[in-house]
């Protein structure tokens, strides 16, 4: 397979309509982490996507999450490439974070 990775410029924007794969996984991610126990989940998950890093108090507080999160339960594939691809773009890599965390924080509405 392939190794793909999103082309993001210094000059790119994020708009959440180009890339629906990314919707559809938060959309999965979101349901699947809902009804999980604990604090900070959504904190932990999108801090595990951007860098692959979980703040110990998260970790403890979630344990089952994080190693659904680790150990490929919930399908971040896209999520993941386009945290890296954009990491040379602030502005792009802010909206995006900030997609991700409104995503995931719905399950809460």
């Amino acid at each position: 397979m392939p190794i793909f990775h999103y082309q993001v410029s210094a000059t790119d924007t994020f708009n959440a309509s180009d890339y629906p794969q990314l919707a559809e996984e938060l959309a999965a991610l979101t349901l699947g982490i809902r009804f999980m126990p604990g604090y900070g989940k959504v904190q932990a998950t999108v801090s595990f996507l951007k860098d692959h890093s979980i703040n110990t108090d998260f970790v403890r507080a979630n344990p089952v999450l994080v190693d659904m999160i680790r150990f490929g339960r919930f399908k971040t594939g896209c999520i993941e490439l386009m945290f890296e691809s954009c990491r040379n773009n602030p502005v792009f890599l802010k909206d995006f974070e900030k997609y991700v965390y409104e995503s995931l924080n719905e399950q809460f509405d």
